[in-house]
């Protein structure tokens, strides 16, 4: 298994996306160079918000499910600490802060904190949770008594079938693209599967 639960061993690492971060504020500087608020430069704005998906590999950063499986519409800007952590929602909006979450993600962290000392989803949280044997997230046993760990696992769901089920497309998307540059050309079996996983996916609610 890989060691960091939100990609497979097809996928680049996450890489250093604190370095990432800072190169892409220096671009993002040029257009907006006295902006306190960066959420509000890069959420609405699909260029920037293009931009940004890339520091992480355009991937959710805490489940890991890539832009290839959601529309650009179903990724958000999240504040990694709480906006209502702040006095304003301005103090929220500085970079550092700021990490790329799927629809589902987001919403379901909503004001939720997190132990950043060990889940940071920029350094730390990779080695948090795990995938087993039948690919479901578990919770890394040096982590199991951290009750910001338990509780964020369990209100983001990550035990369910979906993330199970998003996992393992990842896989079979990953195998078909080795199978592709080795032959030119899809495997139809893979692609059967691939078609199959996906009606299965939406089929699940949020919450299975």
């Amino acid at each position: 298994m890989c060691r960091d639960y939100r990609i497979t061993k097809y996928d680049d690492e996450f890489g250093n996306i604190e370095e990432k971060k800072k190169e892409y504020e220096k671009e993002l500087r040029k257009a907006h160079p006295i902006a306190k608020d960066l959420h509000k430069c890069i959420s609405p704005n699909e260029v920037e918000k293009k931009r940004f998906m890339n520091v992480y590999n355009c991937r959710c950063s805490y489940c890991g499910i890539p832009l290839e499986y959601n529309h650009i519409t179903q990724f958000e800007i999240d504040h990694i600490v709480p906006s209502s952590s702040f006095a304003t929602k301005t103090e929220a909006g500085y970079l550092g802060n700021l990490a790329l979450a799927c629809h589902n993600c987001n919403h379901d962290k909503s004001d939720l904190q997190l132990d950043l000392s060990v889940m940071h989803p920029d350094t730390g949280i990779g080695k948090v949770y795990y995938r087993d044997d039948l690919y479901y997230i578990k919770i890394s046993p040096k982590y199991e008594s951290n009750p910001y760990v338990v509780e964020f696992y369990k209100k983001l769901n990550f035990g369910g079938s979906l993330k199970r089920l998003d996992y393992i497309l990842m896989n079979l998307s990953g195998m078909q693209r080795v199978f592709r540059e080795k032959k030119g050309d899809n495997n139809p079996r893979i692609d059967q599967a691939i078609n199959f996983l996906q009606k299965k996916r939406n089929s699940c609610g949020p919450k299975d």
